[in-house]
Order: structure tokens, then C-alpha cells, then sequence
């Protein structure tokens, strides 16, 4: 093309504005993804600002897509020059929400092949989730357990610890601990949506998924305005928590910025108690998020730090000569920084590029503490220092062929992890994988699409195959089938094989002789959407299948000092059948679930568990509100299950131990003012007051008396304060 036509080409570009707003309470909606395709630069997309709109520079008319978490999809077309605003409409079961996680491209939640649950800002902010524990306690998929020193975990479909991978904008999450990832230490003030697979993902993202994904999508900056926000929580137990986050665009380069402190002073606070059960904990968290605006090209850069304190005071020791007691303090760092980048070239094929590098340490230092001249004095030889590096590179290739009924997708993984530390065996031990992945997605008839895959790894532990087929049947546009078959593979970690972990609570001794774990995996997922004049009713139905061999966890070698280490379990077997349903009417909304385990579990070939323990649980929520006062009800409930493990007395006899089951209730009060500037949420938290349960035995009554398990602190009121600024 000639050099005038270019400059003429330019000339005729003319700017158009888009304005996103709710049907329901005409309120800006921000971070809404707005995706357009033009001749020239194919397929774009961009987020709406502070105040709901987007601007464009078009050269011709485009039709474009608007998606948000708990509204109706819309497209509409956009002139040069023209500045139009359109409205969303709410509905119950978001189908229209764009998903990430395992997709070869933006996709709809609807035509996912995988079986992807989202949990969106607006849920995350309804709950009043501080971090990710708390935004998950209630999910049907998820059981939680908690150690006062270790932090919080959570299971899917009763596979924990190393099998879920926990992902940050599609890159691994670093420094477990006990196995698990401290999903207390994982704060949500820059969290946009929290997307979860269930079931195996190895051929996606290797080692560490055989039990599902849980992916946590941060904010994007915004493409035009500025905004900011100040929040505050309170909780009657001595919780005090501030955030705060600002975003804008200048000149083409958009930044996001977000902080805060939370500060828990223990429970019980009693000034006659020093020991306490809930540690005191001083939390510091922030990040930025830098996106410049490219032609052809999307990058972002995000940084991030989390600094933890916990103090573990211990109980006075008095005499008639000297009154002392031993203190454990233990701090957690965590620095994470991260950079993806992506273009879309003609043909409908995108690149990407996602690299990361997270730096994890926890250090504990031990003290004597004099009670009468209060001063303290290191103990020689319990003070440690653990450190983990760890770097990830992620690049996928993919596009569409045969009229876009064949879409594909190629990467490369490398992974790589460096550990230091006093407990160490040696003195610095690293290990690292690389994998080559791939999938297809085969649309056979418009009600029926394929997605065969594989990964071929190298890593410590050889070559390992790993093969997945997913499917995705539409019966009817209101009946769908999601099913998989998938192989797993799980490599021990550095920590399981290598680290020697004490605190006042545990001593945890690694093992270098540990197997790779395997498995096989199974699931079905069917659900039905129904629409009865002003009612929406949609309720689905999953089963699941599992089974692990060489499960590595955590046997009991010393029934006296307490002292463990990572075994291989002879067999893992999980089986798991859920039923959900939600209805939505005007502004009524009631979720029901219930969900059967069974597991069986073995340590060898002579000891097992008798069966399958069975485990049923259930939840149930309501919301309900005012949506011309903006005002919202919900009231959450929850029935966990019984589990089964395996424990040792102090003769040293191994048994299976069970805790029982318990309830969780908690109500919510939210209201909206100020046009939605300003937020307000009040409420009870476990309202039955459940503190702990049983430690119990299922076999001989030797063991009947068992420690109790710490649940909860008990029953707390709560107060969360949210302001919004909107800038120019």
C-alpha cells in the first residue's frame, strides 16, 4: 500500500466510546472484558474503567461481545464516532462467563469441554473473603482443614495437599508446607475471579495436579480512567484488616496498585491465658500490575510480596525457684514476580508466553522467656531458615483449522525449583522438569466436541506419558455432558524428599527413597437449565473417580517425640457422587447440594481401611434482597463430613482414627449506597458455635479418647466497609 494510503487509512480512524452499565441498578460496571475483531489487527480485547466505559479507534463499524461475572452476555455492533451505552442484564448461572483455565482461547463457561466452576468478584465480596480460605468454606467441592501454625488447606472431592495445584494467573504457586499451600496466606484484594477444575490436569500443568486446579485471576489495569478503594474489616474475635487499591491509565500505560495489613490477636485473648489455641498473626501484602497499550500485542507485568508473623507463646512453666516459658515465631516471605505476553496473528492462531519466578522463606526463632524479668534469650539449636526459588516458563501456541471445527494447542513447560535451608539434607538441593504438551478439540457435530491430549515430561523420575480425553455433549440446548478420562503423574517435591521441618507442633522428617505418584481418574458431569416463566432453574449432577497409587503423606514413626515422615501409601481410592441445584426468581436465589464420598485407603498390603468409609455432605444457601435499596440476604449452611486417616498410639500400633462430622452456619447483611460507592456487609459467623470436634477411633476402644481437632474460633459478628473513588 502506497504512503498516502496509509496516511489516509489513519485520517478516517475515528474514536468511539462504549459505555457498560447493570439493566438492574444502572451502575457502572467495571472489569467488564469486551472482545471486537477487526480486518486489520484480528481479534482485540480490553476492560472497561472505573466509570464502565471503553474507548475505541475505529476505522470501520465492529461487532464486539461484552462478558461479566453474574450477567448475560451482549453483542451489538459499534460505528466510528459513535458512543452508545448498553446495558447487562443479571442471571442466576453466568454461562456467558469467558473462562481461561485449560481452554486453547477465550471461551465461554458454556461451551467448555473441561468442567470449570467460577467463583467471581461479586461472590468473593458477598462473602466477606479476607483470603482464599474463607472464599472456598463453603463450596460443596472443598473440605477445609486448618493448623494453628501451618495455615488452612482445602480438598477436592477428598484429594488434598500436593495433588491441587494452586495457580496464580496460570503460573504455580511456591512454598508449601505439610504439603498444602496456606490458603490463608493468599489474599483476594486484587482478585478478580477464582476459576477450579476438578479432576486431573497433568497434561495441562504437570505434577501436583491430579486432583484439580484452582486458578486465582488477578485485575487487569484499566484501559481508560482511574479509580481507587478503601477497605475495611472487623471481626469480634480481634480481627482488624485495611486494603486499598488504586488504577488508572496514563498515556497509554496503565497501572494497578493494591495493599493492605491483617492483624488476628489470637483466640481466646484472655490476659490469664498466655498460651493460645488461634496464634496471634500480622499480616503485610501488596502488588502492582503494570499493562502498557501495544498495537498487535498484550503484556503485562505484576509484582507481588506477602509477609506473615505468627507468635506462639507457650504456657508458663512456674517453680518455686524461676517462672519461664518457650516462645516460637515463625515468619513467612513471599515474593512473586511475573510477566505474559500474548499476540493474535491472521489465521486465528495466538501465542503466548507466561514467565515467573517465586522466592518463598520461613524462618523460626526459638526463645526462653524469663516471666520475671521478661527478657529472652535464643534456644541453641532450634532456630531455622528454610528457602525455596522456584521459576516457571510457560509458552502455548494455538489456532483453528477445518472452518474452526479443529482447534489445537502446543506449549512447552519448564519448571524448576532451588531449596536451601538449615534442615536440609545438604546444603542446597534443586530439581527440575521440562515437558512438552498437547491437545485437540474436535468439534464432531455442533452437539459434540473431542479433546484428546498428552504430555511427555523428563524430570528425575523418567519420562512419564501422560494421556487425558475430555468430551463435551449437548443433548438439547438445555441438557449438557461434560466427561473425562485422564492418567496423573506427581513427582515427589524437594520439601517431601529432602527437608527435616520442626515447630512446637510437629517434626517432619523427608525421605529421598520416595516413589512418583500415579493415578487414574474418571468423571461425569451432567447439567440441566430450566426456565419456568420468571423462574430459571438449573441443577447438575457428577460423579467422579479416583485412584492413586504410592500416595505420598504422613506416617507417625514415633509415637513418644511425635516425629513423622512422607511415606508411600500402598493405594488411594476416592469415589464421589454430587447433586446441586439453584434457582433464581427476581431477586430470590437458593443453592442445595449434596455430595457422597467414599474412600478407601491403605498403608500396605495388611493394612487398610474395612472398605469404603462413607462421607455425605451437604449445603444449602439462600439470598434474598431488595435490588431497589440494594439491599442482600444470604444465609450460608454446611454439613462436613466424617473422615477417615491413619494415626499411632504411643505402643506404636497403627489404627485409622475418624473425625466426626459438624455444621457451619453463617448469615450476611450487605447493602449498597452512594450510587455503589459505598459498600456495607454485617453479619454472624458460625452461628452453632463449633470450636472443635473429636479425635475418634474406628477400631478397638484403646483408642476411644483421641485429641480434639481445632475447627473454629467459635461464634463471631462481623463488620466489612468498602468505599469507591471514581477519578476523571
Amino acid at each position: 500500500m502506497a504512503w498516502w494510503a496509509v496516511s489516509v487509512e489513519g485520517l478516517c480512524a475515528q474514536s468511539a466510546t462504549l459505555y457498560v452499565r447493570s439493566a438492574q441498578t444502572d451502575a457502572p460496571i467495571v472489569n467488564a472484558l469486551v472482545v471486537w475483531h477487526t480486518d486489520r489487527q484480528g481479534m482485540q480485547q480490553a476492560w472497561t474503567a472505573a466509570n464502565g466505559s471503553i474507548q475505541f479507534s475505529l476505522h470501520q463499524p465492529v461487532r464486539f461481545q461484552v462478558f461479566h461475572s453474574g450477567y448475560q452476555m451482549h453483542s451489538d455492533s459499534l460505528a466510528p464516532g459513535q458512543h452508545r451505552i448498553i446495558r447487562l442484564q443479571p442471571i442466576a448461572v453466568d454461562l456467558g462467563e469467558v473462562v481461561v483455565t485449560g481452554q486453547h482461547r477465550l471461551t465461554l463457561l458454556a461451551g467448555s469441554v473441561l468442567p470449570v466452576r467460577v467463583l467471581n468478584r461479586d461472590e468473593i465480596e458477598q462473602r466477606q473473603a479476607q483470603d482464599l480460605s474463607d472464599v472456598v468454606a463453603y463450596e460443596l467441592w472443598a473440605r477445609m482443614s486448618r493448623d494453628e501454625v501451618l495455615g488452612s488447606n482445602a480438598s477436592i472431592n477428598g484429594i488434598s495437599g500436593q495433588n491441587i495445584k494452586v495457580l496464580l494467573n496460570g503460573l504455580p504457586v511456591t512454598g508449601r508446607e505439610n504439603g498444602h499451600i496456606d490458603l490463608g496466606q493468599i489474599t483476594l484484594n486484587d482478585v478478580e475471579r477464582i476459576e477450579i477444575i476438578e479432576g486431573p490436569l497433568s497434561v495441562l500443568y504437570g505434577t501436583d495436579a491430579l486432583g484439580g486446579v484452582i486458578n486465582i485471576i488477578t485485575q487487569h489495569p484499566p484501559d481508560s480512567g482511574r479509580s481507587a478503594n478503601l477497605q475495611l474489616y472487623t471481626e469480634t474475635v480481634g480481627t482488624y484488616n485495611i486494603a486499598a487499591s488504586g488504577q488508572g491509565q496514563f498515556g497509554g500505560h496503565a497501572f494497578l496498585i493494591s495493599g493492605g495489613r491483617n492483624f488476628f490477636s489470637g483466640f481466646p485473648d484472655s490476659d490469664q491465658q498466655r498460651h493460645q489455641l488461634w496464634k496471634p498473626e500480622l499480616q503485610y501484602f501488596g502488588s502492582v500490575a503494570y499493562q502498557p497499550q501495544l498495537p498487535n500485542w498484550t503484556v503485562g507485568l505484576r509484582s507481588g510480596f506477602f509477609y506473615e508473623e505468627i507468635r506462639n507463646k507457650g504456657e508458663p512453666v512456674i517453680t518455686p525457684y524461676q517462672a519461664y516459658a518457650f516462645d516460637d515465631f515463625y515468619y513467612v516471605r513471599r515474593l512473586s514476580q511475573t510477566a505474559q505476553v500474548s499476540r493474535t496473528f491472521s489465521g486465528q492462531r495466538n501465542w503466548e508466553l507466561q514467565a515467573g519466578y517465586n522466592f518463598y522463606s520461613r524462618k523460626k526463632a526459638a526463645y526462653r522467656k524469663d516471666l520475671v524479668t521478661l527478657t529472652q534469650q535464643e534456644r541453641e539449636g532450634e532456630a531455622q531458615l528454610n528457602t525455596l526459588g522456584e521459576w516457571s516458563v510457560r509458552s502455548t501456541l494455538s489456532g483453528m483449522l477445518w472452518q474452526q471445527q479443529l482447534s489445537w494447542q502446543a506449549g512447552i513447560d519448564l519448571n524448576g525449583q532451588q531449596a536451601t535451608g538449615d534442615r536440609l539434607l545438604g546444603d542446597r538441593k534443586q530439581q527440575s522438569d521440562l515437558a512438552v504438551f498437547g491437545t485437540l478439540e474436535y468439534q464432531a457435530t455442533p452437539s459434540l466436541s473431542l479433546r484428546p491430549g498428552l504430555r511427555l515430561a523428563h524430570n528425575a523420575y523418567g519420562v512419564p506419558l501422560t494421556p487425558a480425553l475430555n468430551l463435551r455433549y449437548d443433548f438439547s440446548e438445555h441438557i449438557h455432558l461434560r466427561a473425562g478420562l485422564a492418567r496423573g503423574f506427581r513427582a515427589p517435591s524437594l520439601k517431601e524428599r529432602y527437608l527435616n521441618f520442626y515447630d512446637s507442633n510437629h517434626s517432619i522428617y523427608g525421605n529421598p527413597e520416595l516413589k512418583a505418584e500415579q493415578s487414574f481418574s474418571a468423571n461425569m458431569f451432567w447439567l440441566f437449565e430450566y426456565v419456568m416463566g420468571a423462574v430459571q432453574l438449573n441443577s447438575e449432577v457428577a460423579v467422579a473417580y479416583n485412584d492413586i497409587s504410592n500416595q505420598i503423606n504422613l506416617s507417625l514413626v514415633n509415637a513418644l517425640e511425635q516425629e513423622y515422615t512422607y511415606i508411600n501409601v500402598g493405594q488411594y481410592r476416592t469415589r464421589t457422587a454430587t447433586v446441586q441445584t439453584e434457582a433464581h426468581w427476581n431477586s430470590l436465589r437458593l443453592q442445595a447440594g449434596f455430595m457422597l464420598q467414599a474412600i478407601s485407603h491403605s498403608l500396605n498390603d495388611t493394612l487398610a481401611t474395612d472398605g469404603y468409609v462413607i462421607a455425605p455432605e451437604y449445603r444449602f444457601q439462600i439470598m434474598a434482597g431488595q435490588p431497589d435499596r440494594n439491599l442482600r440476604v444470604a444465609l450460608l449452611f454446611r454439613r462436613t463430613a466424617p473422615m477417615p486417616a491413619f494415626s499411632t498410639d504411643a505402643a506404636g500400633v497403627v489404627y485409622e482414627k475418624i473425625a466426626p462430622a459438624y455444621n457451619l452456619l453463617d448469615v450476611t447483611l450487605s447493602r449498597s449506597l452512594w450510587q455503589q460507592r459505598l459498600s456495607l456487609h454485617a453479619g454472624i459467623n458460625n452461628i452453632l458455635n463449633v470450636k472443635d470436634v473429636p479425635n475418634l477411633s474406628s477400631s478397638t476402644a484403646i483408642h476411644s479418647s483421641q485429641d480434639a481437632i481445632p475447627v473454629a474460633v467459635g461464634r463471631y459478628a462481623f463488620l466489612g466497609i468498602k468505599l469507591n473513588v471514581i477519578g476523571p
